[in-house]
């Protein structure tokens, strides 16, 4: 009776409301929205299943008295909306079509780009991060989204999201910081500041930092000011659960999945309730609860599927699998586990097909199915070498246009210098040529004013040898920590190769020069934690430590980010393992004191001498022997880092190519073709 006075009451309030902005359009531009709306809104909170159905009377209304444009496109934005918080995605799919047709007719872009956030949405669910990010570029094309501060906000939020997926953390963090600020300007205010509050708690999450992620949770919760919709309510609580979870705090968490659970069920949201089974189903999995965690995850699957939520329904999967598994069920578990492998690998999500491998592998060890496990590791090998050599390919290409970028600017640079230089040759023409005019009677101011003139073109060409002198510096070292550049490692290189062939020409043996490829451990989480200012401070004192452990006549150089390479002309394999050794200790053995902080920090190598295995350098040039030592030192990471590893030619002739030896390593290394000694530090790192 309640809810029929409500709706009564509100169309009334609306077609009035209709009927006055159809006869002042020129008002409507800053026309509030109906009274009846902000009633619609208050029951969105508590009820979205009858909201829904007073909004679409709403929207039906609008439609029949042809109401104006923004009372229209606010109607259809809270109907997706809704839609969305009950986990009705068919419906909301629906209405994003109306705003697509909205937008066509009335040329609008907001209409457009409230159409294309349900897309982003539904392939952030579906782990589609490729085609999500596609679509909010094209949403930045079609508004300024700055000041539009709802869909804005939607952006951040869709944004940041979507970093988490590809595990980019620092970028999720900025993006949810970005939401808490557009936050105040929304239409409701206490409901974005929840939302991104609670996002920057699973980003936090995710980088272990459990005390940040609990101290975000607390401040969503003081921000409920009994406005927050339920959809939001009910994630809240369910984000401190899993808060918590990762806190080992088990019993708090069964309290706040039970309240995350009543709120979600009261309400009808089953989008949260279908979240909240599978995560409780997750935590029953931690603790070894296997026949709840099966009953938990199949009813997680039956709300998923019920309201189209592919994201939900594929966890659901994933934890009724290894529940399964977990209770000696292995062959009837294993296929829900490949299922979801499957369709990560089908996405292309790379760091959760990772995750699950990884999961899959520890499940299968611990039920003693070792040759399925042994099948799993080497597919998680591969993978993490194809994301290696990804990010690498990346990493050169993005050296390679800083490169082209400095070339340009340097470029500009010099015209720059050569004009004002040119015009201040033309001053001085014009200067003299009136000396000579006036030669005969101003003999001795003329002589002063030369003298003047001449002090100031040797000051100035002092000043143009000194920038000079400078750009030829700035040319080949690199500017942070002074070392060589790989500019000035490539004509070195091409100085090495002359002398090489003369050598060889003059009859003289080969005097062998070893290359050493470094790079810093988990440098990532120095910035993440410290501040790029600390990252920067460790690469200088690295330049400096590495400087003082090799010989006078090696080169040290920063080769990019945080890897560096160390040229040892005339050094055989035994002496430069002994440098190897020196270089580990220079390194590990002492904490880096930047500030007040003092943080230990160690490196990988990757070593290799050429020539190498008596091949010519026709055969093995030097690029090729750096890609060799980059490989090795791949395989330093993967077995602990904090160690070189140095290749070596084995006993017999070299039975493959270069390029097979670059292509399979450790394929080369396992048929005895090469040799890999592994050289620690004889220091503990501190």
């Amino acid at each position: 009776m309640i809810l029929t006075k409500l709706r009564r009451g509100a169309a009334a309030t609306l077609a009035a409301a209709l009927i006055g902005l159809a006869t002042a359009p020129a008002a409507l531009a800053g026309a509030p929205l109906p009274e009846a709306l902000q009633s619609a809104d208050a029951l969105v909170r508590t009820n979205p299943a009858e909201a829904i159905v007073v909004l679409n009377d709403f929207a039906a209304e609008a439609e029949a008295r042809a109401a104006p444009l923004p009372v229209r496109r606010a109607l259809l934005v809270r109907l997706r909306r809704t839609y969305l918080d009950l986990g009705e995605a068919a419906a909301a799919k629906a209405i994003s079509v109306r705003l697509l047709a909205l937008g066509r007719q009335q040329h609008d872009p907001l209409s457009l780009a409230w159409a294309a956030m349900t897309d982003v949405e539904e392939h952030i669910r579906a782990f589609r991060s490729d085609a999500a990010k596609a679509e909010l570029v094209r949403i930045g094309t079609l508004v300024d989204l700055a000041k539009t501060p709802d869909l804005g906000f939607a952006a951040d939020m869709a944004y940041g999201r979507l970093h988490l997926l590809q595990a980019d953390y620092e970028h999720a963090i900025e993006k949810f910081q970005a939401g808490v600020e557009t936050a105040p300007r929304t239409e409701q205010p206490s409901s974005a500041r929840v939302e991104a509050l609670r996002n920057l708690a699973y980003a936090y999450l995710a980088l272990h930092d459990e005390a940040r992620a609990y101290a975000m949770v607390t401040k969503a919760l003081e921000s409920d000011d009994g406005t927050v919709r339920a959809h939001i309510r009910g994630l809240l609580h369910l984000g401190r659960a899993i808060v918590l979870v990762n806190m080992q705090r088990f019993a708090e968490a069964d309290g706040a999945f039970a309240l995350a659970y009543k709120i979600s069920k009261e309400s009808g949201v089953q989008v949260v309730e279908s979240r909240v089974l599978g995560d409780w189903a997750d935590l029953a999995l931690r603790r070894g609860q296997f026949v709840n965690a099966e009953n938990l995850g199949r009813r997680a699957l039956a709300r998923a599927t019920a309201i189209g939520e592919s994201g939900g329904a594929i966890l659901a999967r994933a934890n009724i699998g290894f529940a399964l598994a977990g209770q000696g069920k292995v062959a009837e578990g294993l296929p829900y586990i490949d299922g979801v492998i499957e369709h990560f690998r089908q996405q292309g999500n790379g760091q959760s097909l990772l995750s699950m491998l990884d999961e899959k592998g520890i499940m299968l060890e611990r039920q003693g199915w070792m040759k399925e496990t042994v099948a799993v590791l080497r597919e998680q090998q591969k993978l993490e070498r194809e994301q290696f050599t990804e990010r690498r390919v990346n990493a050169v290409a993005a050296l390679q246009k800083q490169f082209e970028m400095d070339q340009d600017r340097r470029r500009i640079e010099l015209l720059e210098k050569q004009n004002k230089l040119k015009d201040a040759e033309l001053r001085n023409r014009e200067l003299r040529q009136v000396t000579l005019g006036l030669a005969v009677l101003l003999t001795v101011a003329v002589g002063v004013m030369m003298s003047l003139l001449y002090r100031r073109a040797r000051k100035s060409n002092a000043q143009l040898q000194e920038l000079n002198t400078r750009l030829a510096e700035h040319a080949v070292r690199d500017p942070l920590t002074g070392l060589h550049n790989r500019r000035s490692f490539v004509d070195m290189m091409q100085a090495r190769s002359g002398r090489v062939a003369n050598e060889r020409r003059a009859g003289a043996p080969d005097a062998g020069d070893t290359f050493m490829v470094l790079d810093l451990d988990h440098f990532k989480a120095v910035n993440d934690l410290h501040g790029h200012a600390a990252g920067d401070a460790v690469l200088v004192e690295v330049a400096k430590r590495l400087q003082t452990a090799v010989r006078d006549s090696d080169t040290v150089l920063r080769w990019g980010g945080e890897e560096f390479v160390i040229y040892l002309p005339g050094c055989g394999a035994a002496q430069s393992a002994a440098l190897a050794a020196r270089v580990l200790d220079a390194i590990g053995g002492a904490p880096f004191e930047i500030g007040a902080l003092a943080l230990p920090v160690t490196i990988s190598m990757g070593m290799i001498e050429m020539p190498f295995a008596g091949l010519p350098e026709t055969a093995l040039d030097w690029q090729g022997a750096l890609r060799l030592a980059d490989g090795a030192l791949y395989l330093a990471k993967r077995d602990g880092r904090n160690r070189c590893h140095q290749l070596l030619p084995a006993a017999l002739p070299l039975a493959v190519s270069p390029a097979e030896l670059e292509h399979d390593l450790d394929g080369a290394i396992a048929a005895g073709h090469v040799e890999l000694r592994a050289i620690a530090a004889t220091t503990p790192p501190r």
